[in-house]
């Protein structure tokens, strides 16, 4: 089987950035290209259940909090409210 030396990942999002994040630590170089750099810097949010930062930590994540907060309050409502 070939060996990876560098792997090119189109997609900043969380996919991407997790399998640049696994692919460093096996030690392949990883580039990643995002097609909105413009959004690097805007205040933009989504949920990550426990067992999935339990993972990001396994791969090197080192805190959480320091890029994000815990939900205090989650409410789901349906379309007639």
């Amino acid at each position: 089987m070939a060996e990876l030396n560098k792997v090119v990942i189109v997609g900043g999002g969380v996919g991407g950035l997790t399998v640049a994040l696994g692919l460093q630590r096996a030690g392949v170089e990883v580039e990643v290209h995002e097609k909105y750099p413009h959004l690097a810097g805007r205040a933009t949010g989504f949920t990550l259940w426990s067992y999935a930062i339990r993972h990001l930590q396994d791969l090197g994540l080192e805190d959480p909090t320091r890029i994000g907060s815990p939900i205090e309050l989650t409410e789901i409502h349906n379309g007639r409210g």
